[in-house]
């Protein structure tokens, strides 16, 4: 299973574009942290 908590895309001349997801309870259920 693969989850990205957070994507940052930096821009040369603008500030950078980020985001953030939460962690899926599903993915918590089976025991993954969010850390």
């Amino acid at each position: 299973m693969l989850h990205a908590a957070g994507l940052l895309v930096p821009r040369p001349t603008k500030d950078p574009i980020g985001a953030m997801a939460p962690l899926p309870a599903d993915f918590a259920a089976l025991g993954f942290g969010d850390a």
